[in-house]
């Protein structure tokens, strides 16, 4: 993801010979049949605890691949907010037209 981050970030990576950790936290969807149609929702992660931008080790950070299992997952639309019942796993499922990352730390 190096390509992607500020300048500022790239200069503290190179100095300290680090790699930062990203973890998925929201996600939006289109439903509907094109470009000028549709409606947009959002499943959204509340965390179990905040550990963003905090400098820990990686003892310290229990980060794995199973990280967007952790916390629940919520689904919203216009007028509804609900808790997905099948979290991550029904969450995975959906068509996302664009991701988003939370810079969990860098270690």
């Amino acid at each position: 993801m190096a390509p992607y981050c500020s300048n500022d970030c790239l200069v503290e990576l190179a100095d300290c010979k680090m790699r930062v950790l990203y973890g998925l936290y929201g996600i939006i969807e289109h439903l509907g049949s094109g470009l000028l149609g549709g409606h947009y929702v959002t499943y959204i992660r509340r965390r179990e605890k905040k550990i963003r931008d905090s400098f820990v080790t990686p003892s310290q950070l229990s980060y794995d691949e199973k990280e967007a299992e952790r916390g629940d997952w919520f689904f919203t639309s216009d007028r509804q907010v609900k808790k997905v019942p099948g979290g991550f796993d029904e969450v995975k499922q959906c068509q996302a037209y664009m991701l988003f990352y939370e810079r969990l730390s860098v270690h």
